[in-house]
């Protein structure tokens, strides 16, 4: 079970907020298998790359998604990290057929004064990944800026920009 935000045990009208999980096992059917893996390769001090694959043979609804990622460590307390990955979900009685593409790019510098953070990400319509952060359609921009100017006070300043292609919100 995963929570994309923390749950609050009350709502605007304080009224009571709970979860509930319903999970089925279905018995029989068609045995399939669940795989994946990852790697990573170091390129020197200072650069690392990645890929990662995972799929679901089930004869009703297979899926497959990909990803390469890397990370330039830019000194001491800065890293630029950069991502892409595509889904694949195959034609079946139960789903359409679709392929997704995702990317994503993020700045950090951690440092004793200054905490930094500045992130882009864009997702296509049919991108279908229920661990990502970005959903299908969306598009995020943002970041966040922390000061500390002693050890018990910091100045933090944060912005977000987040449209979704679906419907045109932002």
């Amino acid at each position: 079970l995963l929570l994309r935000k923390p749950v609050p045990s009350l709502d605007e009208n304080l009224n009571p907020v709970s979860i509930r999980v319903t999970y089925e096992v279905d018995n029989g059917g068609p045995q399939f298998m669940v795989a994946g893996g990852d790697a990573r390769l170091k390129l020197g001090e200072h650069v690392e790359v990645g890929a990662a694959y995972a799929f679901a043979d089930d004869p009703s609804t297979p899926y497959a998604i990909s990803s390469v990622n890397a990370a330039w460590r830019m000194g001491r307390d800065t890293v630029f990290l950069v991502e892409a990955a595509r889904s694949e979900r195959d034609g079946t009685l139960a789903q359409l057929q679709s392929t997704g593409h995702a990317f994503r790019s993020e700045l950090r510098r951690r440092s004793e004064a200054l905490d930094l953070r500045m992130f882009y990400g864009r997702t296509t319509f049919d991108f279908d990944n229920p661990t990502a952060t970005l959903n299908g359609g969306r598009d995020e921009a943002g970041g966040k800026l922390t000061y500390h100017f002693s050890p018990r006070t910091d100045l933090t300043a944060e912005a977000l920009q987040s449209s979704d292609v679906r419907v045109g919100a932002q």
